[in-house]
């Protein structure tokens, strides 16, 4: 959870090019031009569609970090998806899409 927190937190992730970049990725995929606008973030809160359209960073990024993959070492991968929504419950720095498969702030930057 605090590595998570971390990646995700206000001191890191505007200074995270490579975490911005794969959000802007999702974002230009879907179409999304500008998360501030309203119907988007709207509609990015829409959980029929977790890989919707406002930034969300597919989880096996984040799996694929030098640090997480110490810290979840011998796990499958039904294990980390079950131990980053665990780790979710506890954060209010970032959620987790139901089925696990992605992650995103919490709440976005302003």
């Amino acid at each position: 959870k605090e590595q998570l927190d971390f990646y995700f937190g206000s001191q890191n992730f505007p200074r995270d090019k490579f975490l911005r970049s794969k959000q802007q990725e999702q974002m230009d995929t879907a179409g999304v031009k500008d998360l501030s606008d309203k119907r988007n973030a709207e509609r990015g809160y829409d959980k029929a569609n977790p890989g919707g359209n406002t930034g969300w960073i597919a989880s096996k990024v984040i799996f694929e970090f030098n640090k997480m993959q110490i810290l979840l070492a011998g796990m499958d991968d039904s294990e980390k998806v079950e131990s980053l929504i665990e780790a979710c419950m506890e954060s209010n720095v970032f959620t987790v899409s139901e089925c696990g498969r992605y992650i995103r702030r919490r709440y976005h930057l302003t």
